[in-house]
């Protein structure tokens, strides 16, 4: 069995942040534990989390894009639920999920603050500093980036950033991206819904690969 290794990121943008909730704690644990079950792996031995998303990864315009013409800017996105068919009903249909992705974009880069003990994976995550990584990915060469981030933390597999849960109705959106190396990567819109009173990932959004 390969084990993984990551580093996780959540979004920040202000100065203060906020303690999140036990809800809070189980939908960011179902995004990535989903993403495990997708790369066939039921270990996670460490995963390093660091506290600020890492400049260049933002998808803020797309996001003021899908505010202002939702059904248009998600479009060219790739759509599928957990059974592998399309969500084109639930978003050009689905007057609460609609409002449910509005929230989301008004609410995704406000800032998060988060305990590794309460993720609930084991061992812990170690909650660090983002600005070493920032620095690495700053200067414009992916590959040296990424030579200098494996350096410095062996044996991972790259790093997951995610932001703020945002909640309507029976939704729950949050934004995932997955950065492997520098030709592997992805982000999406992970969505959640509410069923028989337990949260379950209803499906993704693809908005960009490399």
């Amino acid at each position: 069995m390969r084990i993984v290794l990551l580093v996780i990121s959540f979004l920040l943008t202000g100065t203060f942040s906020f303690s999140q909730t036990k809800q809070d704690y189980e939908i960011y644990h179902l995004v990535i534990q989903d993403q495990m079950d997708r790369w066939k792996q039921d270990t996670i031995s460490h995963i390093v989390l660091t506290d600020k998303l890492v400049e260049g990864l933002s998808d803020k315009e797309l996001f003021d894009d899908i505010a202002a013409d939702m059904v248009s800017a998600l479009a060219l996105s790739t759509q599928w639920d957990e059974d592998g068919k399309y969500l084109d009903s639930l978003i050009c249909c689905d007057m609460t999920f609609q409002e449910a992705m509005l929230r989301f974009t008004r609410q995704v880069y406000e800032p998060v603050s988060l305990e590794g003990d309460s993720l609930g994976f084991s061992p812990s995550v170690t909650i660090v500093k983002s600005q070493d990584i920032c620095k690495m990915f700053r200067k414009g060469n992916p590959d040296k980036a990424y030579r200098t981030f494996l350096k410095k933390y062996p044996g991972r597999a790259g790093f997951f950033q995610l932001s703020k849960v945002s909640y309507f109705s029976k939704y729950a959106l949050v934004h995932f991206i997955i950065y492997i190396n520098p030709l592997n990567g992805a982000g999406k819109i992970v969505i959640l819904d509410k069923d028989s009173g337990e949260w379950k990932v209803l499906g993704h959004l693809i908005l960009w690969l490399n």
